[in-house]
């Protein structure tokens, strides 16, 4: 079976009420933050914050990203190649339920390319 991962990047309005949605899910749960410059042009400067919360072969980015606002990533990892996709897609089907996650919220361009866009419209 080959190692597929299902992923969705997100516009999200409220990080804190996804930060206490996952936190209710203890197994196996971790949680990373980073600080990235995502660009340095000088006169285009994209900072990322990002905490990144692990729930069994799920990951969970979420972002604030400078000048573009939060974001909310789902990731479902096959790691060892043994997660048939019905089960990957159930596991990401529930997460961006519970986690509501609208259709018109997905986003699929780079923050770099969104913020270029930002950048030339103001």
């Amino acid at each position: 079976m080959p190692k597929e991962n299902i992923e969705i990047k997100a516009r999200c309005s409220d990080l804190e009420l996804v930060k206490i949605i996952l936190d209710g899910k203890k197994k196996n749960k971790s949680k990373i933050h980073q600080i990235k410059i995502l660009a340095s042009e000088k006169d285009l400067r994209l900072k990322l914050y990002r905490e990144i919360y692990f729930i069994g072969n799920i990951r969970f980015y979420l972002d604030k990203v400078r000048g573009l606002g939060n974001f909310i990533g789902i990731k479902t990892i096959n790691f060892n190649g043994k997660i048939e996709r019905k089960e990957l897609l159930k596991q990401y089907n529930y997460y961006v339920d519970i986690l509501g996650i609208k259709k018109e919220d997905v986003v699929t361009e780079s923050y770099y390319d969104l913020f270029k866009k930002f950048v030339r419209t103001t």
